[in-house]
């Protein structure tokens, strides 16, 4: 099991705990226990060694053909608890995988996610300096449209893990295609 995979399990428990995406490597997790009590560390102790026991499970494997057709432009639509903005997606796709780049107000960036049935995960990151702007979109397809909550944060690329890529909330989303061209019917193995 990977230190990702540890972190997620313990950031999405009861209580949660969040580890520094800074201090993590590959198989590598580090618990600052400054600010603990002896009882917080004790909880914190257990649910470690509870995320590690715990056999993480297999993905199950989407049914042939399972997953909606996103290829091509999108103009997408983002509701911040203050304001709003006007993003775009520019898609190609591959079965379930899907790439292409994400179009902010003045910065583009690459995304990459899948697509299983209707439901879609979509991660990109645009350039900032000194940090990039962290996007997790998880969203689902219905009547044409994509709707959903997108993950806010902030990271340098090395430290791009999940409590950087949350770290400042979500928001609402939604998608809509722009125009038909010719990256509706591309499928490009070899982009993704």
């Amino acid at each position: 099991m990977n230190a990702n995979l540890i972190a997620k399990k313990l950031a999405s428990a009861r209580p949660r705990i969040v580890l520094h995406d800074c201090w993590q490597g590959p198989q590598r997790i580090v618990v600052d226990p400054t600010n603990l009590t002896k009882v917080e560390a004790e909880i914190v102790g257990r649910s470690i060694v509870h995320a590690i026991a715990e056999p993480p499970l297999a993905p199950a494997a989407p049914a042939e053909g399972a997953f909606e057709e996103l290829a091509g432009a999108w103009q997408v639509f983002i509701d911040f608890l203050h304001g709003s903005a006007v993003h775009a997606f520019t898609l190609l796709q591959d079965r379930h995988d899907i790439a292409g780049t994400h179009i902010g107000a003045e910065v583009s960036g690459s995304c990459r996610g899948n697509i299983i049935g209707s439901k879609l995960k979509l991660l990109s990151q645009l350039p900032g300096d000194p940090l990039g702007l962290d996007y997790e979109f998880e969203g689902t397809f219905s009547d044409g449209s994509l709707t959903g909550v997108v993950h806010l944060g902030a990271s340098a690329p090395k430290y791009s893990g999940i409590t950087f890529r949350r770290q400042f909330g979500q928001a609402t989303w939604r998608a809509e295609r722009t125009r038909t061209n010719h990256a509706d019917s591309v499928s490009c193995a070899s982009c993704l």
